[in-house]
This record gives C-alpha cells, structure tokens and sequence, in this order.
C-alpha cells in the first residue's frame, strides 16, 4: 500500500484470472494479496499472450521455464520467435549478446525508437524487496508480421534421401523451438530447449522417420548439426540392438556401474550422478532404443539388458543399479545375471519401490498399492510432481500408465547378490524395518541408507553430491581399482 504506483500505459495479463488485468486494480494492495493466495492460472495467461497478436516472446529473467511453457500452449505457432533474454546458467554475456541479434532481427529497433518518439522515459525497474519508486515506461503496441509460408510436405519414413530426412528435422527443430530456421551450429539448449523439450523433439523425429535418436547422446552435441549427424547414424544402421549402452562420464579406472533408465525411457536423470565419478569409474547408461520397449514385461526387458552389459563387459563381477522404475529393473537383471553364474558384486537401488514378498506380483503388495495410488492420481489428475512432469510431456503419461502396469505384474525373484538401497525421506522406523523386509531377496546382505531431498531431487545438485559420497563409500573398496 504504501509503494507509489501510476495506471499502467501497456497491457498486462493476470495470473489470477487467466485475462487482461484491470488497470486500476492491479494499482490496489488488495489485488496482490489475492494474486499471491490463488492458483496462477498459467495455461489462461499463455492462450490469450497467444491471441494477443504478438509473435516474438522474451523471457526476461533467467532461464528458459516460461518459454518452455508458451511452447507446450495449444495456440503455439512455430512460426513464433522466442528469446531468452539471460538464458541458461553460464551463457552469461553471449546469451545476452545472442538475444539483443535476435530481437534486432525481429526489427525492435524500429520499435524503441517510435516508443522514444511517443516521449517515454526509460528507467530500471526496481530490486527486491521494492524500492518503492515508480517504474515508468510505456509498452509499444504489439506489431503483426505475416506468418511463414506452411512447409513442404516430404516423404517421412526411414527409406527418405538424406535430404528429404533433413527437412524433416529442420521442420521439427523449428516447431519445438518456435525459430524460424535451422543451421548445424544452432545450439538447442542455448536457443531455449530443456529436457523435457528434447524428449518431445525426439518423439517426433521417430513418429515420422522411425529413427529413434537418443535424447542422451543428443544433449551432448545439442547442435542442429549433431541432430542430423545421430540421424544419419541411425538411417544407416543395419541391425539396431533392443539396448542403448551410453557412456555417461568421462569414466576412470573402475569397473563400469551399469544404471537402468527409469520409466521415461532414458538416462539423462544419471547426468549429475555419473559427473560426481568422473576418473573414478565408468557409469553407463542403459535404455532401450524404441519406444515399444516400454510395454515389455519386466523379465523380457532385463534378459535385452543384461544382453547390452554384456556387450559392454563380458564378464563379471558386475555393478548394476537404477533410479526408481530402473531399480527394479535393475534387480531382475542381478538375478538372471546369478542364477547364470555370474557375480554381481553390488545392486544399487534408488529410491525405488522395495518388494516385499519373493514371488508375489507387486500389484498385490499392499505397500505398492499405497505408494503407487498418490502417482497414478498425480498422472491423471496432473496433481503434484509426477503430474506436472507428465503434462509437460504428454508421451511421458503414457509411459509412466504403461510401467506401472507393467510392474504390477512382476514377480520379483530373490538374487544371490549384497544391495544397497538409498532411499528419500528415510524415517527411523524405515530404516530399521526395510533390512529384515528385504532379507528374502538378497542373499548378499542389504544395506539401506538415508537420501537428501526427495524422490524427484535426489539425483540433482546439490543433493546428488551427498548421494555421490555415499553411494562411492558404499560399494566395496576393489570397486574403484581396475581389475
């Protein structure tokens, strides 16, 4: 109340009603109190920035979360402009450089200087907690420009010309990050592009190619250029295996750790984690290579994994492990693994959901039914963490539907192997019940232990490093010498 204000000369959007805000009342103390008690109506906000007429965004602050949410609205174009004004942590002054050539391309200095001639007065806008000055400046009226030429229709299958293969890149590059062209150092990341967005690229990539690039090897080169390069990789590749195996790190002399995707299909969650072993030890990614791997029973899955590591390492001993759906996948693959004679030397398990009874289809675990109710709401609902995440990628709901049900129908067998399992949010009483519950499984001994943040932070910094020491204390000593 006590912050001078003046009527806004530019149009505002209210996160309180979804629609332009009064102009009076956004002057009004009593306006955000109601702001800051309701729920932001983001997806009203977003439709009508949409239908405002404009058709280049800045995201002012930094980061990239708001243009990722304006590219995932129904009425998003992709012959709209994005700019992240400060961008990604570490673009520093070529992100901002990157951003003031976009915007000058899209002709703003036309745009400041008719706003010049219209006498505004340009000032810093003021710090927190508020200054208690008046941030003046008005806002120029949006200016339309003509929408692209629609694209080209090309043959999308698999037998395309290169050529062909690479219009259809381009045409899905765009589309996923609202540019108008594609060259082979545009940077995906630096562009606006988060994880989330390169998953949906990529599932698109395969719906109309059948070339399924993995997300995990695209983040490493996120260039355009690397796009078609894995592309390519996979148009020629004669005989595709069901398994991915991804170096993670920049490995060591250790043994490899073996890490299961999680039920999105992919190992970028691992990035964090493999980082904190760099000239430790090796960590590998495993992850299947099509999307139809996600209906495979559990025991059908690992016998396509254990496959991989062994590709990868012929022989044990052996260090496995995953995050969430991944462990358990993890587990299934430690006990093929020993019942075929093999030493798994240790299972690591990531807060995933812990069995209770051998031979007992998980559906019917009461502990499975509990724990997994609150998710399955979440995902349908698009409640809480697992719900936010499957509506930003709308593949990553029917993935997760599809691995719950898959692992209501396995029946975890015991493993003659030690496990150790770290699990988020560990109370007193977990911790001492969840050995003597596990006992049954491992033949090796169980080891469980405490996990900073929860089930969705764990694997990302700045817990993941507490995670790493442990999980490195953890293992046996001869674990990180080469044999």
């Amino acid at each position: 109340a006590a912050v001078p204000s003046r009527r806004p000369g530019g149009r505002l959007i209210s996160n309180s009603t979804g629609d332009y805000a009064d102009p009076d009342m956004v002057r009004t103390p009593d306006y955000w109190a109601q702001h800051l008690r309701q729920s932001v109506l983001l997806d009203a906000s977003m439709s009508t920035l949409l239908n405002s007429g404009c058709d280049t965004f800045v995201e002012l602050g930094p980061g990239m979360f708001m243009i990722a949410a304006l590219r995932r609205s129904t009425g998003w174009d992709s012959g709209h402009t994005t700019v992240p004004m400060l961008g990604r942590a570490g673009d520093e002054e070529l992100g901002l450089l990157r951003a003031l050539a976009t915007l000058w391309e899209r002709g703003v200095d036309h745009a400041l200087d008719a706003i010049d001639d219209g006498g505004a007065v340009r000032c810093s806008l003021p710090g927190y907690p508020f200054a208690g000055r008046d941030p003046e400046g008005d806002q120029a009226p949006p200016t339309r420009r003509p929408k692209p030429d629609p694209p080209v229709r090309v043959r999308e299958n698999g037998a395309g010309d290169p050529d062909s293969v690479r219009r259809v890149l381009e045409r899905c590059w765009r589309a996923a990050l609202g540019v108008p062209s594609a060259s082979a150092d545009d940077d995906f990341f630096a562009l606006g592009g988060e994880s989330l967005t390169a998953v949906n690229l990529l599932s698109r990539i395969e719906e109309r190619t059948g070339f399924a690039v993995s997300v995990t090897e695209f983040s490493r080169d996120g260039t355009f250029g690397g796009l078609v390069r894995l592309a390519e990789q996979e148009r020629s590749a004669h005989a595709r295996p069901k398994i991915r195996v991804v170096a993670l790190n920049e490995g060591g002399p250790g043994r490899p750790l073996f890490l299961a995707a999680d039920a999105a299909g992919n190992v970028l969650s691992y990035r964090a984690l493999a980082a904190e072993f760099d000239g430790v030890r090796p960590v590998v990614g495993l992850e299947p290579a099509d999307a139809a791997a996600g209906s495979l029973a559990i025991e059908d899955s690992a016998a396509h994994h254990v496959a991989a590591v062994r590709r990868r390492q012929p022989s044990g001993p052996y260090t496995i492990g995953g995050w969430s759906f991944g462990a358990v996948l993890a587990h299934e693959m430690a006990r093929r693994l020993t019942d075929g004679g093999e030493q798994v030397d240790a299972l690591v398990c990531l807060d995933a959901f812990v069995p209770g009874r051998p031979g007992r289809p998980v559906g019917l675990d009461p502990g499975f039914l509990a724990g997994n109710l609150w998710p399955q709401a979440g995902i349908i609902l698009h409640i809480g963490q697992t719900g936010r995440r499957s509506r930003q990628d709308p593949g990553l709901r029917r993935l997760l539907l599809a691995k719950s049900r898959v692992l209501a129908r396995y029946r975890p067998g015991p493993a003659d192997c030690p496990a150790v399992v770290f699990k988020a949010g560990l109370s007193r009483r977990a911790a001492t019940r969840l050995p003597t519950r596990l006992s049954g499984l491992y033949g090796g001994g169980v080891r469980v232990l405490p996990a900073d943040g929860d089930h969705w932070t764990m694997l990302a910094p700045p817990h993941v490093q507490g995670l790493a020491l442990s999980l490195r204390e953890a293992l046996p000593d001869d674990l990180d010498r080469k044999d």
